[in-house]
């Protein structure tokens, strides 16, 4: 039951994760997204 619950978490999180780098994206801060960017690959390795 806790492992689908963490999936569905990471599954929330990876979408709000996505909804920010669009959001960056359009604001053109490059260096931002880039940070995410990183953060969220390392974040998808501990998985």
């Amino acid at each position: 039951m806790a492992k689908v619950e963490i999936r569905v978490f990471h599954q929330t999180a990876t979408i709000c994760v996505y909804i920010v780098h669009a959001f960056l994206l359009l604001q053109h801060d490059s260096f931002l997204v880039i940070v995410v960017f990183l953060f969220t690959l390392r974040c998808q390795q501990h998985y």
